[in-house]
């Protein structure tokens, strides 16, 4: 249970760094969205981190996803282990 709650707490840990630091901006699009400041583009800079964003969310949304599926897999097959144990032994 231990080793579980290290493990949760940890991969808790990378995402929350990584999500802070990819709220910052490349400095490709701060400077675009710099150069647009004075011309009222809020809406150019506002799909800039909406872009920004998604492109930073999907690679982990995948991963996430992909573990899920690797998580179940191996806890249906453990449970059927522990099925056909105490059957064998009843």
């Amino acid at each position: 249970m231990k080793k579980q709650l290290y493990i949760l707490l940890s991969f808790a840990g990378f995402f929350l760094l990584a999500f802070l630091s990819g709220i910052s901006q490349c400095p490709m699009c701060k400077a675009a969205v710099e150069s647009q400041e004075g011309s009222g583009a809020g809406a150019l800079q506002e799909g800039l981190n909406n872009g920004i964003l998604y492109l930073f969310v999907l690679p982990y949304l995948c991963v996430g996803i992909f573990m899920f599926f690797v998580w179940h897999y191996f806890r249906k097959a453990k449970l059927k282990a522990i099925a056909a144990a105490a059957s064998h032994a009843g």
